[in-house]
């Protein structure tokens, strides 16, 4: 299946031009549709891309660019192409030559859609693509063509009109319907008005109706919208009177565009007053919208806030503006063709200025909420959320770069998006913000930390940590005006678990937790702690390591803290295997994955399978940890970055993993078999499947175990204090924790073991400490053979 949207209306006509364009597509390697704006190219590319999906093996891409802003730049297409390709931009290196590096042994097909008004920054990008990758096919639509050698440019052409011949009084309705012009008519017309019917009277208005708007498809839309309330003859008699007031040559528009032209113009003049305003300042809605935007940045002075959905509902119904119907509800986009009108518009206005700020400020109100609520279970909706709007968060950067007084709103900005950058697979183009306005004057001084800081965290992350220990560096030198300590000895530590210097990073995460605790920002110092508990982990102190690491975990999971609550999980995996207990590893790592089941933390959830492969191979389990390995590596390779990136201790465990499996495997790197496991890693099927296969009984342990196999040893533990008859305060005393923490052992334990009371929690343990029967029993079964554990 291309990925490209499936249109939801039939194809009128076209049945040439398609063919015309699968044509030039076997003979050249670019293909170009261009024609004005409104004539329908884009439909054209995306029927196109439906019909030969089969003939590429690495499928049919489509990436539309009319979502970029005029000040975009080469990078900002490239990393637009990555996203459209589904490729995470994590790394350090340009985006330019991650999509070559990604593209260069694949045959697809790559549609560019609408590039006519950056075509410079296009034409050398496709330039050095097609260069990279010989089995590349690129189809492109714009108003004018690349102007690159060897490229097909196909001119789009209007839909069939009839004959003039045919526009006389005895003309035939079966006749016109041969015409692709009228047919789109009346299928347009009958989705306002299901009853209408093309009579004998009507016909020679058809037939001039549809030869004065020069059969160019989007006129044809809006037209139709108004055969709801007029007949053909009245809509054309208005619309002759229109275009006769029109000047021959408006703007330098060449005869064909004029017509559409006077259409978007008589269309915006039978709008009321507020629904001018509305439609006007919708331009700065670079793509779709949802209704809370359109209110929030659109609603004010002359159009109030109350009067923005009725509006809305009236643009619908002009086909001024599409809608989509997504999960997360109806959103709405205009056209480039009529959205260019509508800027012309805006910029006459004056309004520009105001109405980008309202953009930008909408945005980063709304991103500030995701993140304060970024460690909670709507995480994954949020993410969803942040990678559809996330040419509006382009637009407002852009914006913000280019106007000297809004630089500090824009680092802000940039700083606010890092879980975006972060989760979202945008590391790069998130430090390439980040750096472009630490650059700029005119930043605040609290507005610079946080951009510093978060700054050095992307870089580390990326693996550059000499960029990391710079902006780490000038952070320090704030110190003086704003209170960055803990913040300071935040990121120096996590520079140090990096680097291999563990020890250094112990003490500075303990001042970085403490120094988080007394700002009251609990989220920052558990996230030091575990880092810490790592780092203890790294030089040998693994029972400390787990100490620092079940703290968190108890404080997290009673907060709601999924951030945090499944990186503490995995460090104190982590501590368990490094402490030679694998056994108890794989029972934490079963926690991780419990907490991703909804959290859906994409680094964590890789970086757990790959734990798993170590602790797999470490137990001499060769083919869980063969199958385990190339998972990982395909995970990590889809959010762009590697194993190696969970710190120097645990790249050494991964490096010698990887080595051993590689040989075992016959190949030279684990990395040679990422691209065959990419395609179709389904991640929360892969958290589902681990989930139940560490929840079964290993080999070789007692029957006995069986009925409490889904529960860690700490919740065996409090299990067995439940059997006895003990309260959770007296539970939590005899084991020394928090009420509130043998509160939430109890619930995990009634929810993994599918049961409310707590006397069947009782049952669960006796039968659990019954003696097993023999093998030999008459009474067993098949269902109790011992199943191979842990197999993927």
């Amino acid at each position: 299946m291309p990925r490209a949207p499936r249109p939801v209306d039939a194809c009128i006509g076209r049945v040439s031009e398609i063919a015309a364009v699968e044509a030039a597509l076997r003979g050249s390697r670019l293909v170009t549709l261009a024609g004005p704006g409104g004539v329908g190219k884009t439909r054209i590319a995306l029927e196109v891309a439906w019909s030969v999906d089969d003939t590429y093996p690495d499928g049919v891409w489509f990436v539309p660019l009319g979502d970029l802003d005029l000040s975009a730049d080469r990078a900002s297409v490239a990393g637009a192409v990555l996203t459209g390709l589904g490729i995470a931009d994590q790394s350090a290196r340009p985006p330019e030559d991650k999509l070559a590096a990604h593209l260069a042994d694949r045959r697809l097909l790559l549609v560019l859609d609408n590039c006519e008004h950056i075509l410079p920054l296009v034409t050398p990008v496709v330039r050095d693509l097609l260069a990279a990758s010989a089995g590349l096919r690129l189809l492109t639509t714009s108003r004018e063509s690349l102007g690159l050698t060897g490229e097909r440019v196909l001119a789009v052409p209007p839909l069939s009109v009839p004959a003039p011949s045919s526009v006389s009084t005895g003309t035939r309705v079966k006749e016109l319907l041969e015409s692709d012009a009228v047919r789109l008519l009346v299928e347009r017309a009958r989705a306002v008005d299901p009853d209408f019917e093309i009579g004998v009277d009507d016909a020679r208005a058809v037939a001039e109706l549809t030869a004065q708007l020069d059969g160019l498809p989007l006129a044809i839309e809006l037209c139709a919208t108004r055969l709801r309330s007029l007949s053909v003859g009245q809509l054309l008699e208005r619309l002759n009177g229109r275009l006769d007031m029109e000047p021959r040559d408006p703007g330098g528009h060449e005869p064909r565009h004029r017509s559409l032209r006077g259409v978007i113009d008589w269309s915006y003049e039978l709008c009321s007053p507020s629904h001018q305003v509305l439609w006007t300042r919708l331009a700065v809605f670079p793509t779709s919208f949802d209704i809370a935007a359109a209110e929030d940045v659109c609603g004010f002075d002359e159009l109030a806030r109350d009067e923005v959905l009725d509006g809305i509902d009236r643009l619908v119904a002009r086909s001024v503006l599409l809608t989509e119907r997504l999960p997360g509800g109806m959103r709405y986009r205009m056209l480039s063709t009529i959205r260019e009108y509508a800027m012309e518009r805006l910029i006459a206005s004056g309004e520009v200025a105001p109405l980008r700020r309202r953009h930008r400020d909408y945005y980063l109100a709304r991103i500030s909420s995701v993140v304060r609520g970024w460690a909670r279970p709507t995480h994954v909706d949020a993410l969803q959320e942040m990678d559809a709007e996330r040419p509006h968060y382009a637009a407002a950067l852009s914006w913000s770069a280019v106007v000297e007084e809004e630089h500090d709103a824009g680092l802000e900005f940039a700083a606010t998006l890092r879980y975006h950058w972060l989760s979202g697979g945008h590391l790069a183009e998130g430090r390439r913000w980040l750096a472009l306005f630490l650059d700029k004057e005119g930043i605040s001084t609290p507005t610079r930390g946080h951009g510093l800081w978060v700054a050095s965290w992307v870089s580390m992350l990326q693996g550059d940590l000499d960029g990391a220990a710079r902006y780490i560096d000038a952070l320090a030198g704030l110190a003086d005006e704003i209170d960055v300590e803990a913040h300071i000895h935040h990121w120096t530590g996590l520079l140090e678990v990096f680097s291999g210097r563990a020890e250094d990073a112990i003490v500075h995460l303990d001042r970085a937790a403490t120094g988080h605790r007394r700002r009251g920002a609990d989220a920052l110092e558990m996230s030091a702690r575990f880092m810490q508990s790592y780092a203890l982990a790294s030089v040998g102190r693994g029972a400390e390591a787990e100490s620092v690491a079940t703290d968190v975990v108890d404080r997290a999971g009673t907060t709601g803290d999924h951030l945090n609550h499944g990186w503490a999980w995995w460090m104190r995996a982590y501590a368990r295997w490094k402490l030679g207990d694998p056994a108890a590893a794989e029972d934490a790592l079963r926690e991780v994955l419990l907490v991703q089941r909804n959290f859906r933390d994409r680094v964590c959830i890789a970086g757990t399978v790959a734990l798993l492969a170590v602790v797999a191979e470490s137990r001499g389990d060769a083919a869980r940890a063969d199958e385990l390995a190339v998972t990982a590596v395909g995970l990590f390779t889809a959010i762009g970055t590697e194993p190696e990136s969970l710190g120097w201790d645990f790249s050494r465990a991964w490096t010698a993993t990887a080595a051993t499996i590689a040989a075992r495997s016959g190949v030279d790197d684990l990395a040679t078999v990422a691209r065959a496991v990419i395609v179709d890693q389904d991640e929360a099927q892969i958290v589902r499947d681990l989930i139940e296969q560490l929840g079964r009984p290993r080999t070789g342990a007692a029957h006995d175990a069986e009925p409490l196999a889904v529960l860690t040893r700490r919740e065996r533990e409090v299990a067995g204090l439940v059997a006895a008859g003990l309260t959770n305060r007296e539970i939590a005393a005899q084991l020394v924790i928090a009420p509130r923490t043998a509160d939430g052992h109890v619930e995990r334990i009634l929810s993994k073991l599918g049961v409310r009371r707590r006397s069947m929690v009782a049952a669960l343990v006796v039968s659990a400490a019954a003696p097993a029967e023999p093998a030999n029993s008459p009474h067993r079964g098949a269902a109790d053979d011992p199943r191979r554990p842990f197999g993927l």
